[in-house]
């Protein structure tokens, strides 16, 4: 039986991230006023940063850079992260791969009715269980993989630039996005607001950022609100 696992329950791991970021970014906005930019230090670089996010100024935040390791999302979610073209992504190959023992993510709210689950279940046990007869039969993982569904497990890595970030947390936090791709950009932004908190506690959707949304008839008329993340 295909083992199914809800969004709620996706990894997500920061590998890597530019050490003490506050003064990579000082020393890059020292750059820009100062020609003597390596002597001394700004009084209030959180007041600064705030003000540069509003300003618009990004080329800074290039400067510092994240890795993550993002275990077990979707394919879907693979097709929609990796329509953010400014930033290098290595993804699981079902090519290669064979992937009768990945498991199948699906919604929390399917995960947690039971009709709803068992109705996905017999679907996606289908699906796979053609997979297995394909590759069973002499056929090519490389052929068989297009019997999986959008459901199937994937891992990806993802190394990203800070400004590239807060362009992905501006749109994809915002409650017009899918369930599991919310779920994914809050875990990574909360390893982000950890990381480096005086830069990303100004990032969110439009309307957190600059209190008015820009989706017009199709905004879900609610402020966005960070979550806490695990």
């Amino acid at each position: 039986m295909t083992k199914l696992k809800p969004y709620r329950d996706i990894k997500i791991n920061l590998l890597w991230a530019t050490p003490n970021p506050q003064r990579v970014v000082e020393r890059a906005l020292r750059m820009t006023m100062k020609q003597n930019f390596e002597e001394g230090r700004f009084k209030d670089l959180e007041k600064i940063i705030s003000g540069v996010v509003k300003q618009n100024h990004g080329s800074i935040w290039e400067h510092v850079v994240y890795g993550f390791c993002i275990e077990g999302a979707s394919r879907s979610f693979l097709a929609q992260q990796t329509r953010h073209r400014m930033a290098s992504y290595t993804s699981g190959s079902q090519h290669y791969q064979d992937y009768r023992n990945y498991g199948m993510r699906i919604s929390n709210a399917i995960f947690d009715n039971s009709d709803l689950k068992d109705k996905a279940q017999k679907s996606l046990d289908a699906s796979m269980q053609s997979y297995i007869g394909l590759i069973d039969a002499g056929v090519d993982k490389s052929e068989a993989r297009q019997l999986l569904p959008n459901a199937a497990e994937n891992n990806l890595l993802i190394t990203v630039n800070a400004r590239s970030l807060m362009n992905y947390f501006n749109l994809r936090l915002c409650k017009r996005n899918t369930e599991e791709i919310q779920i994914v950009a809050e875990k990574m932004y909360q390893k982000c607001l950890e990381h480096f908190p005086e830069l990303w506690k100004n990032i969110g959707p439009d309307c957190y950022m600059h209190g008015q949304c820009y989706q017009g008839k199709m905004s879900c008329g609610k402020k966005y609100e960070h979550k806490g993340g695990n």
